[in-house]
């Protein structure tokens, strides 16, 4: 269960700040407080703040949760952060799809309140996969049974589906259509990655595998015949689970419009980023119950009803990305001190990650045969 602990003072800071605000937006609630403000403790979510607010009124208790844009962008996982775009895509998605999202309220974009935009939407209540440490070594998908986690997994795979089968432009997302190349086409963001790449190197220059793969990127972008909702970000730990079934869909800041085996090769590039993480101590094999790569497919395209497409790419783009991401990341912790430049250039990605993705760019094997 996720139960969000106490947070620091400069979180405590800002309860005064948000029960105006709160007042101000139902002033149909009498006698509103907030009761309690705490930080995200579920091991997941690194590209922006989380936290959770109680507040008390006349009528009862409302519990919500506040996403907000990262103060320091030079320190975030993501160089730009797009809340307003964020919080109309999750809007749209709550209104116009059977997608389960959280339900949004309001947006700030005032950023004199507490620093940064943000929107408030709904508390979910649930358990979320961790990410640190991952959830294929505790938690509850471990403690699952091999019957529980074969269910998980094929509905996790099932509401990927569904994202792609959204209409896109009766449910006011019409505008991803317009966005930047950067944002709304493949090889705009390669090169938006690749930035992220060479700019957030930690130890040694050379990263030759990261190179072939650029290289083999640009030389494989597709041509995409019918675009699709892409979620841009399916993994575990972006499902809210209750009683074992996936309730609600997080983290929306990735999303855009694609094909949708794109979404599907994101999930199985981040279930093996997890099985060969860079800690040993956290490297396990599939657990039990989960589909391998093979069976995902193909049950993904029974649900399609069609052969994938172009899957070798996302395979390859979605694990550049993580890649880039990584760099970056290790990159902002080695530079704030919270570890070695050492220890950063160690937390590369590992040989077993890397491996099964070069195989795929030097036509050695396919990403089904993991």
């Amino acid at each position: 269960m996720v139960v969000p602990q106490e947070a620091p003072s400069v979180l405590q800071s800002r309860r005064p700040i948000l029960e105006k605000w709160l007042q101000e937006k139902t002033p149909e609630l009498k006698n509103l407080r907030i009761v309690e403000i705490a930080e995200n403790t579920s091991g997941s979510g690194l590209s922006n703040e989380t936290f959770f607010v109680t507040a008390h009124h006349d009528g009862g208790e409302q519990r919500l949760a506040f996403r907000c844009q990262p103060a320091d962008l030079s320190r975030a996982l993501f160089p730009s952060y797009d809340i307003p775009r964020q919080f109309r895509i999750m809007e749209a998605l709550h209104r116009h799809s059977d997608v389960p999202v959280a339900r949004t309220f309001w947006l700030e974009t005032d950023t004199r309140l507490i620093g940064s935009p943000f929107f408030a939407m709904d508390f979910v209540e649930g358990e979320v996969p961790a990410d640190d440490p991952p959830w294929q070594v505790s938690g509850f998908m471990v403690r699952a049974s091999d019957r529980q986690r074969q269910d998980m997994w094929w509905s996790m795979v099932e509401r990927i589906f569904a994202v792609g089968q959204v209409d896109w432009q009766n449910a006011g997302l019409a505008f991803l259509r317009d966005e930047p190349d950067e944002i709304k086409t493949f090889s705009g963001s390669l090169r938006y990655y690749e930035r992220c790449f060479r700019n957030a190197r930690v130890g040694s220059a050379a990263f030759p595998a990261g190179e072939r793969m650029i290289e083999w990127l640009h030389d494989h972008v597709p041509t995409i015949e019918k675009l699709s909702l892409s979620w841009g970000d399916a993994k575990p730990g972006n499902f809210i689970f209750r009683n074992m079934v996936p309730i609600a869909l997080m983290d929306w800041e990735m999303a855009g419009l694609a094909e949708p085996e794109f979404d599907l090769a994101t999930f199985l590039v981040y279930q093996k980023s997890h099985e060969s993480t860079v800690d040993p101590r956290y490297r396990r094999p599939r657990l039990a119950g989960f589909g391998t790569n093979r069976e995902t497919v193909d049950h993904f395209e029974a649900l399609l009803g069609r052969k994938v497409r172009n899957f070798e790419f996302y395979w390859v783009f979605a694990a550049f990305r993580y890649l880039a991401l990584a760099q970056r990341y290790f990159t902002v912790l080695g530079e704030s001190g919270s570890i070695s430049r050492q220890d950063a250039e160690a937390y590369k990605i590992t040989n077993s990650f890397i491996e099964p993705i070069m195989m795929v760019v030097e036509d050695r094997g396919s990403p089904l045969d993991g």
